[in-house]
């Protein structure tokens, strides 16, 4: 039976970890057709509110058999006017956890408008899911 987690995020510039408000987060199914799952913006703190994402059951992650991986697999676009964009591939939401994801955005260059300008990251899957011998 389905459960759910919860993804929030943390988005800031500079190994400061200065916050960037008004950043717009994208976050989307990893497998196709990519449903949308929210929209957020970030508040003054550089986080965002709560996304609710449904995930297999807990039960999943407990067993030894691997046949449904025990999380939600997310891409993720993260925006700002003037900052490059990041997409991430990969975030994984377990059921019952709160998921902090934290992004670092870096500014844009200067007269380099013409350039797209995007950092891509992507996450590996948790050792659990890979195959033991």
């Amino acid at each position: 039976m389905p459960q759910t987690g919860t993804l929030t995020f943390q988005i800031y510039t500079s190994d400061a970890f200065i916050p960037i408000e008004g950043a717009t987060v994208v976050v989307r199914q990893q497998d196709p057709p990519g449903k949308l799952l929210g929209i957020r913006v970030t508040d003054s703190s550089g986080k965002t509110d709560p996304i609710e994402i449904v995930t297999p059951d807990r039960s999943l992650g407990l067993s030894p058999e691997r046949v449904i991986q025990p999380w939600t697999g997310l891409n993720v676009l993260v925006e700002h006017p003037d900052y490059e964009r990041v997409f991430i591939t990969g975030v994984q939401v377990f059921p019952g956890i709160n998921t902090l994801q934290a992004v670092q955005l870096l500014p844009l260059r200067e007269n380099d408008s013409q350039v797209d300008q995007q950092q891509d990251y992507t996450i590996t899957p948790q050792p659990i899911w890979e195959d033991t011998p």
